[in-house]
């Protein structure tokens, strides 16, 4: 039985020399041929390797204008990748590759959840950064899709939630202030929001939705605008004037403007 190494050699032949000028399927046999060694590598977890063999696979397909299953392979040399290095930026490109072939075919919802998938990788790792730049492109992508909505309106929140989170180095990375990146947030959450008050099984947990656009007004220092956002989410939800965290923003908000007249910058 031929050995991984053995189909890898093997691949590289047959697009070299009189091979390829002679026989136009050689291509077709590389990329076959490269995805049954990373295939093999994958299986014995030699993930640098496999990681190659799927690279050299999806160069292929792209050429034959296979372009979902290069897409695939760039997806898998991705995943390798991490397999070999937890820590590496190296498998962005790929996927950024495999999503821009999956949008030039129209099923943004595969983009979607390339993009995603990185997101929660990043977020997992502690890099907030990277994660709220996918969480944003993952958003972008499953919106471009008729069903893809309610993955993006998830993904569009995670984003808004790094974002407020994490603004000193979002603000900082993409050189907005954080009043910007804050109205950003809160027009998410107001969308968001309304859009939930909708639907029956989401309602419940619109009052955290408001409340978190609530504190963002006062965080970038404008205790009036929480309170005009406050009369906003009372009349598209009844519920949140009674509930604790309408309380809550309205009391916030009330004290600071009685105890420091001039908040306003």
């Amino acid at each position: 039985m031929s050995t991984a190494a053995d189909i890898e050699k093997k691949a590289r032949k047959s697009t070299k020399g009189l091979l390829q000028f002679f026989f136009g399927s050689s291509q077709e046999d590389a990329h076959d041929l490269f995805n049954q060694a990373a295939n093999l590598y994958k299986q014995q977890q030699q993930w640098k390797d496999a990681a190659r063999c799927y690279l050299e696979a999806a160069s292929r397909g792209e050429k034959e204008k296979e372009h979902i299953f290069a897409a695939s392979n760039l997806v898998e040399a991705a995943n390798a990748l991490l397999k070999s290095d937890e820590h590496t930026v190296e498998h962005i490109d790929p996927l950024m590759r495999a999503a821009n072939l999956y949008n030039c075919q129209g099923r943004f919802s595969q983009s979607g959840r390339i993009m995603k998938n990185a997101a929660e990788d990043f977020e997992a790792r502690g890099d907030h950064l990277n994660a709220i730049q996918f969480y944003l492109k993952a958003a972008e992508y499953y919106e471009l899709d008729e069903f893809g909505k309610v993955a993006g309106s998830q993904a569009r929140m995670k984003y808004a939630e790094l974002a407020s989170q994490h603004t000193e180095k979002y603000t900082e990375a993409i050189r907005v202030s954080f009043r910007g990146v804050a109205e950003t947030v809160v027009q998410i959450y107001e969308t968001e929001g309304n859009k939930n008050l909708k639907n029956q099984l989401l309602q419940y947990g619109v009052k955290d939705i408001f409340l978190k656009a609530g504190l963002l007004h006062l965080v970038a220092c404008d205790a009036t605008d929480a309170q005009i956002a406050y009369t906003k989410y009372t009349a598209a939800d009844a519920k949140f004037a009674t509930s604790r965290e309408g309380r809550f923003l309205k009391v916030g908000s009330a004290a600071i403007l009685t105890a420091i007249p001039k908040y306003r910058p």
